[in-house]
């Protein structure tokens, strides 16, 4: 790919157990009990949506979604190899992450998926989202690869009871300043000069306003 653009480095940052609602920990053993029951040793995570999850971290590497790109391979164990490009790591981040999760720089994930193969070892994969990159070197010496739905896809989707408040505690905060900006419409609107970018930038302001904004 001539003239690739660099991939974006931006800081990923702990999501906080006051929204989790779960620990990492937690997401971790659920998901190590659900490999344990299938067979296999590993997964290979690379939706960087279910590694979010996983891991309770936030990004900003994915416009308009808070998501950081990497990918993971998580052991029936529990435990985490992370490949992530070692900029975006910020101070916070080890501490939250804990035990059981090595953060690797990306040029590693080849010669881990590789060491997968060669242990003859079961790995799971979701083929509606992992490239033939890596399933190649997943079967390169002798491994298997067992295929189905990312284990993290279901459990993420089923909100725990502190999502399910913070969810409608956000959209109480924006109904907010969508009453706040329709009131600014009400008394702008007869002037003759309110343009739609104006009340684009009305809008933006009254959400931005807000402490948990982002």
């Amino acid at each position: 790919w001539k003239e690739r653009p660099e991939e974006p480095s931006c800081p990923i940052f702990p999501y906080d157990m006051a929204y989790a609602g779960k620990s990492a920990v937690e997401k971790r053993q659920e998901i190590a009990a659900l490999m344990r029951k299938k067979g296999v040793a590993a997964t290979v995570l690379n939706n960087p949506a279910s590694i979010a999850w996983l891991l309770n971290i936030r990004g900003g590497d994915v416009d308009y979604v808070p998501l950081p790109l990497s990918r993971a391979i998580l052991n029936n164990d529990g435990t985490v190899e992370w490949f992530v490009d070692m900029r975006k790591i910020t101070q916070a981040l080890p501490t939250h992450l804990g035990d059981g999760i090595s953060i690797l720089p990306p040029e590693e994930f080849s010669p881990a998926l590789e060491n997968l193969s060669r242990s003859g070892k079961a790995v799971f994969v979701d083929p509606n989202q992992t490239p033939s990159w890596i399933t190649d070197r997943l079967t390169a010496v002798h491994g298997k690869v067992e295929r189905g739905e990312d284990l993290c896809a279901l459990p993420r989707t089923i909100k725990n009871g502190v999502e399910l408040e913070g969810m409608r505690a956000a959209h109480v905060r924006d109904g907010a300043a969508l009453a706040k900006f329709l009131m600014w419409i009400d008394a702008h609107i007869d002037k003759g000069h309110l343009t739609e970018l104006d009340a684009e930038r009305a809008l933006a302001e009254f959400r931005q306003s807000n402490l948990h904004y982002r």
